[in-house]
């Protein structure tokens, strides 16, 4: 007996990519590569930008190193998720920053939570609880819009 297969559907699966996690983290990477960023946020300038960066047991979605020898974690999620999925990535920066000091040998640890769209307000509780800075992106598909508009 043959097994009928669903046909794929590929417009779905580009949807769903562009507004899940991987696309807002290409975002991020390239808005924290411009100097302007950092120097709004009063950071200090950039030495280095990594996607997907080993620390300890945990991958980094987004470590920045910084002239002064300070790293920042940025830790990606999509708009939408429920509270616990924000939780559990502050969770997984309290333990990457562990890690990076002990890797790093430095002190001086930001970790930042980016999402697109706007912070719900129970997740900026719980962010400036736990010191952690927020960072507010655009959605893949307003990025391209941009993009479209400044051609």
């Amino acid at each position: 007996m043959a097994v009928e297969r669903k046909p794929v559907d590929w417009e779905a699966i580009e949807r769903e990519y562009r507004a899940g996690e991987v696309g807002v983290e290409r975002i991020a990477a390239a808005v924290l590569s411009r100097p302007s960023c950092w120097a709004e946020m009063g950071w200090p300038d950039v030495a280095s930008i990594n996607r997907q960066v080993r620390v300890g047991r945990a991958i980094v979605d987004i470590l920045v190193r910084h002239v002064d020898g300070s790293i920042t974690l940025v830790e990606v999620k999509r708009a939408g998720l429920h509270l616990r999925d924000y939780c559990t990535g502050i969770g997984q920066l309290a333990y990457q920053a562990v890690m990076a000091m002990s890797d790093f040998q430095t002190f001086k640890v930001r970790r930042v939570l980016a999402m697109a769209g706007q912070f719900p307000v129970d997740v900026a509780i719980v962010c400036a609880a736990e010191d952690v800075d927020m960072l507010p992106m655009c959605t893949v598909d307003e990025w391209i819009g941009f993009l479209r508009e400044a051609a």
